[in-house]
């Protein structure tokens, strides 16, 4: 016959021990818990210190290209405004805009030999911070310079560097200025249509000009000076001899898109595009499908889009 006591006794004491089990089990949740927010903060922490280190190097830079821009801009303003001045009201027509407008190639040509300038000051000076990085994760790692497989260097004549000035600063001068044309000869048909003289023509050129010294500017700006700084990095990378891949890194604050959110952390052969030309990217926001398409050149390291902020790092087996 069962003892009732020694049953008592017997599921109190298995009562007890699931009871300790379970503070056990919450205490290591807790543990865990702040375990992972621990990791977070310091994620984050790495983060801000990554960012504001980069954004406080290229400040300099995008002041420079804002001011070269709106001294080329200045130039073609000038032009326009004396060419309008030239013309009667009885001459004003839109078949007349072409004897309003400046000369475009000269100004592609001084935009191209500009920016190629401030893109090797920047290629320069952030390629050789980005080789001081990584020559000290490699020290970790015990490699020395003194390792025949490793060229912790950068060097802005490098064939792949050259091309790459090569290829893309006329490209970037040329759709720059195609815009801006576009632009300004819409507004001069619309003005030249309503009926609009000299004046109102010129006041014209005169506000799209004030506009583009501000937002335009520094939207071009910041693109150009993230995309030469990360260009530095890649072919640091790429010249270092032991880099054989690389990770994007998203910049995080209440501006960050989607479509760079989910880019983080996306980790790909070092000569391997993030996206080709013609590529997409999708994300869903609110049960809605937003794409992104790649229509201005291959991604083989950030800006994803304009005013894109992300980095890339490399990885190091």
């Amino acid at each position: 016959m069962i003892n009732p006591k020694l049953l008592t006794d017997d599921l109190a004491a298995q009562m007890a021990s699931e009871a300790v089990r379970f503070r056990m089990a919450a205490r290591a949740g807790k543990i865990l818990r702040r375990m992972i927010k621990e990791l977070e903060d310091d994620k984050k922490i790495a983060h801000d210190i990554l960012f504001n280190a980069l954004f406080k190097s290229l400040a300099p830079f995008e002041k420079k290209f804002q001011t070269m821009l709106k001294g080329i801009w200045g130039e073609e303003q000038r032009i326009l405004i004396a060419n309008i001045k030239k013309m009667k009201k009885a001459w004003l027509h839109k078949d007349k805009i072409d004897e309003i407008m400046y000369p475009q190639k000269p100004f592609i040509k001084k935009l191209t030999t500009e920016s190629r300038k401030l893109d090797v000051e920047i290629l320069e000076k952030m390629g050789d911070k980005e080789a001081a990085k990584l020559e000290a994760r490699l020290k970790g790692k015990g490699y020395t310079k003194e390792d025949p497989r490793v060229s912790i260097s950068f060097d802005v004549t490098n064939p792949e560097v050259q091309k790459w000035l090569d290829s893309y600063i006329p490209m970037f001068s040329k759709k720059l200025e195609d815009v801006s044309v576009e632009k300004l000869r819409k507004a001069l048909i619309e003005g030249i249509e309503a009926g609009e003289g000299v004046p109102g023509l010129a006041n014209r050129v005169y506000e799209i000009y004030n506009d583009w010294g501000f937002k335009r500017a520094e939207d071009i700006a910041q693109n150009q000076v993230i995309r030469a700084s990360n260009k530095a990095a890649l072919n640091v990378y790429r010249q270092s001899g032991v880099v054989t891949k690389k990770i994007w890194i998203t910049y995080f604050d209440e501006r960050t898109c989607a479509h760079c959110e989910l880019m983080d952390g996306k980790v790909i052969g070092l000569e391997t595009n993030f996206f080709d030309l013609g590529d997409e990217s999708t994300v869903k926001i609110d049960g809605k499908e937003q794409i992104l398409k790649m229509n201005y050149e291959e991604i083989d390291a950030s800006p994803l889009h304009n005013r894109c902020r992300c980095a890339i790092g490399a990885i190091v087996d």
